[in-house]
């Protein structure tokens, strides 16, 4: 991928076409192929992106050798696994076309897992994988064998955790607030994709505005750390030169009516 402008990507378990729109707005990147188990989803998406190849299949029953090769792979598998604070009720945490919740018809189809992004890179070899999942995939019980494997494929990796609302970099944010983890892979002895502008983006410091400064961010980012509780947050200080260093920053959501 070094020095090329032509980057590929395939955008798995593909929603309404947000993932792909943020990729599409890095110069340089194309996603050629789109992939989703739910035929509203993939027409949705092909409205959305029609240059895209569209492929409707349930990952975990067709072989990766029949989707095109590409330099990145980007996977937003569902989630069925996780228990919430209150009970043993189940989430299935795919991102929807309008919410949370798929329709019935979805959700009895939903059956890709985490496994099938080893699976896919095994067999394509992507110069980058990105994961974008809930945060309570952290504790899940098979979290640390599924990064071994990964690992086994010759792969490194960085956990980061971020808010749609504070992506600023490649354009406007997202008009909502939804905490995501990233779990980023690339190449072992390739240079680590430089993460900072993305789990660091501006904000504007409530006490010495305009100043700017960094947003409040979980615990840790860094892929050698637990997360006990990702879902925690740390205020960063401001560091901005008007000396407000022990004042936590903030950015908040675009309206929806943007």
């Amino acid at each position: 991928m070094k020095g090329s402008l032509d980057i590929t990507a395939s955008d798995f378990f593909c929603g309404a076409g947000g993932s792909t729109t943020g990729m599409i707005a890095i110069p340089g990147v194309r996603v050629t192929s789109a992939s989703n188990h739910w035929d509203k989803a993939i027409e949705t998406h092909q409205y959305n992106h029609q240059d895209t190849e569209h492929i409707l299949a349930d990952l975990s029953q067709i072989t990766p050798k029949l989707f095109p090769r590409t330099t990145i792979g980007w996977f937003s598998p569902e989630c069925t696994w996780h228990s919430n604070a209150r009970g043993d009720k189940r989430l299935a945490a795919q991102i929807s076309l309008l919410s949370d919740d798929l329709p019935s018809e979805a959700a009895q189809r939903s059956r890709a897992t985490m496994w099938d992004v080893v699976r896919f890179t095994e067999h394509h070899r992507y110069e980058l994988v990105f994961v974008e999942n809930v945060v309570e995939i952290y504790s899940w019980p098979l979290y640390q064998p599924w990064i071994a494997a990964m690992h086994a494929l010759g792969y490194e990796h960085r956990l980061i955790c971020l808010n749609s609302m504070h992506s600023w970099t490649f354009g406007t944010p997202a008009p909502q607030s939804r905490d995501r983890v990233y779990v980023c892979f690339w190449k072992a002895g390739n240079r680590a994709p430089d993460f900072e502008a993305v789990v660091r983006p501006p904000a504007t410091c409530s006490r010495c505005r305009p100043g700017r400064t960094r947003p409040s961010l979980w615990a840790s980012t860094a892929a050698s750390t637990p997360i006990d509780a990702p879902h925690v947050r740390v205020p960063i200080p401001c560091l901005s030169p008007t000396g407000c260093l022990h004042r936590p920053s903030s950015t908040g959501p675009r309206p929806a009516s943007e």
